[in-house]
């Protein structure tokens, strides 16, 4: 159903509720029941944060309707049974109408809330309606309604998540919220990147330019003839590398593949280059929809320092214990509270994260760390490596790892190694987006 027709619906049947029957009323919870039986914990939320508002109603009908009193010997203090039984029937009301609310429009992704939302309000703009303002509006609300209680944001904060440019200036001036583009139905576009991190100043735009997303952006702008706005799987920071990041962005014309490939590609600079392009549905994220990356960290463990692979990868002039690095990498395997891994600005509102592998190899001259989780947190690969680097110094025991992560205290831990052999690797979707399979186009290293 479109989701227009979905909006439409439910505030068809939000009207239609209070008038019903017994009867009528009882087949229409059924159904609202029936449409959120797979979300308990959202519908749990929903019902209650609006708990007040059910007591409210009941207690003033309770108390307002005359009638028989409940409670004989409390004369006026006491609510009436008409009262009772027309509050206990309004709150049945108000329940079908929130189960409805969820089963119909809560349940829909955000993209398809968005566009239905638009889409209702779309024929009111030849009055003077701003159709995207209340869009916007609109949607931040639902946003907040659907955020468990210990999640829920401010304003700044919210925007600040969805990669929001500026995220403390005014909502209606968004350029990369996710409803962008709702006027011409945007398509969404997936790419893959890869990029030499030496020459930027990491993949997110700063003040005076630099960076990744800045001449992506800029090469996009001119094979789509207007300008577009990017998020990416994972922000690196200056000097990491990557060979198959992801981003999407939502295109207002249609392209062919080719031409968000090859023909991208001949307006980036040459360490940036598209590998693939995808069109994909309004639900996909980049990062969001993220369910595993990988990183590898690449260190030239030898007396001399490298010349061709400057700023490609690490250097450690002392011996390693690599039998010693790898027990220490065990300590790190699992769902942990990596704080002492965790740079001090990292912005990240849980410091668990779930790390699945942390295999080190040795490969001639070089030994490469490969780290694959559900999320890293800011420089938390790099302060790793400084870690197991450390215990392979001999400068701390294996056991020494596990006291850094119990004690959460990054103070404790090793310094954060430099980033030139950090290279995001490996970023893994749910098979439904059809996106292409992660393919190693690093080179063996001699």
């Amino acid at each position: 159903m479109h989701p227009t027709a979905r909006i439409l619906l439910y505030l068809i049947s939000a009207l239609v509720v209070p008038g019903l029957s017994f009867f009528g009323l009882a087949c229409i919870l059924a159904a609202s029941i029936a449409l959120t039986l797979k979300r308990f914990a959202p519908v749990g939320r929903l019902l209650w944060r609006t708990r007040w508002l059910f007591l409210l109603l009941f207690l003033g009908d309770a108390y307002s309707l005359p009638g028989k009193p409940v409670l004989l010997a409390a004369g006026w203090w006491s609510p009436t049974w008409e009262g009772v039984t027309a509050g206990a029937s309004h709150g049945l009301h108000l329940l079908v109408i929130l189960l409805l609310l969820d089963g119909l429009v809560l349940a829909m992704p955000r993209s398809a809330q968005l566009a239905g939302l638009y889409g209702m309000l779309k024929p009111f703009e030849s009055l003077g309606f701003e159709a995207g303002r209340a869009t916007v509006r609109l949607g931040l609300t639902l946003e907040v309604m659907e955020r468990p209680v210990e999640r829920r944001s401010t304003l700044r904060e919210l925007l600040t998540e969805y990669d929001a440019p500026h995220a403390g200036e005014s909502m209606f001036h968004l350029t990369r919220a996710p409803w962008r583009g709702l006027d011409a139905m945007a398509l969404r576009i997936a790419l893959g990147l890869e990029y030499d991190g030496r020459q930027f100043r990491g993949w997110q735009t700063q003040p005076g330019g630099g960076t990744v997303q800045d001449v992506v952006e800029a090469a996009l702008a001119v094979v789509h003839g207007a300008p577009v706005a990017t998020i990416v799987a994972g922000r690196t920071d200056a000097g990491v590398h990557a060979t198959a990041q992801v981003l999407h962005f939502d295109a207002e014309h249609a392209r062919p593949e080719s031409a968000w490939t090859r023909g991208v590609n001949a307006h980036l600079p040459a360490g940036v280059a598209v590998l693939w392009a995808r069109e994909v549905a309004p639900e996909f994220h980049a990062r969001f929809g993220a369910v595993e990356r990988t990183y590898r960290y690449y260190l030239l463990n030898h007396p001399v320092r490298p010349a061709l692979m400057a700023g490609r990868v690490g250097w450690i002039h002392g011996p390693l214990d690599l039998e010693a690095m790898r027990d220490a990498a065990g300590h790190l395997i699992g769902l942990h509270d990596f704080s002492a891994f965790r740079a001090a600005e990292c912005q990240a509102k849980s410091p668990f994260r779930d790390l699945r592998r942390a295999s080190i190899e040795k490969q001639g001259d070089y030994v490469v760390f490969e780290f694959r989780a559900n999320a890293f947190l800011h420089h938390q690969v790099r302060n790793m490596v400084g870690a197991l680097v450390w215990v392979g110094l001999g400068r701390r025991p294996p056991d020494w790892v596990a006291e850094v992560l119990a004690a959460r205290d990054r103070t404790r831990a090793a310094a954060t190694f430099a980033a030139a052999g950090l290279y995001l690797t490996g970023v893994d979707y749910s098979c439904e987006w059809g996106l292409p399979t992660y393919l190693n186009r690093l080179p063996s290293l001699p």
